[in-house]
This record gives structure tokens, C-alpha cells and sequence, in this order.
């Protein structure tokens, strides 16, 4: 069994999914990790799942802000 990153955030996602948010060191760079996890028998995140994304922290700084904006805005555009 997978083990979950310390001090990750667990978002139950419905069913026998959650979606973990983690951070990661590869190859020096620091990341963080937002990733599906099947949950087990007792509730908890069993194992991860390829549906996921990580990028290193200076990424996501910058994408938050864009992230944010598509958050506000209309659905009507869609």
C-alpha cells in the first residue's frame, strides 16, 4: 500500500475516490504533487492513480492566479 505524503491534504471526490495534494522532491526541485487516490476498505487513501499532476512550486505560483480567474468567471462561456 501507497503511503499518503505527510501533511497532505485528502478532498474526498465521491465514491472510492480522493484527491490528495501533496508535496514532492524530485531530482531537487521541489513540488506538489494533486493526485487521484483510490480509497480502501477503511476509508483511507489505498493507493495513487496516473489521473494527476505535478509541478514544481514556482508553477503553481503562477498558475494560481489564472486559476482563480476561471473560477470567477461567467459559466456562459462555456
Amino acid at each position: 500500500m501507497a503511503q499518503v505524503p505527510a501533511g497532505a491534504a485528502i478532498i474526498p471526490k465521491g465514491g472510492r475516490e480522493c484527491v490528495v495534494v501533496g508535496r514532492t522532491i524530485r531530482r531537487g526541485s521541489r513540488g506538489i504533487d494533486v493526485r487521484v487516490w483510490v480509497l480502501g476498505e477503511d476509508g483511507q487513501p489505498s493507493f495513487p492513480t496516473k489521473k494527476g499532476l505535478t509541478l514544481r512550486e514556482v508553477t503553481w505560483r503562477e498558475l494560481l492566479p489564472a486559476i482563480q480567474v476561471m473560477l470567477q468567471e461567467d459559466d456562459s462561456i462555456i
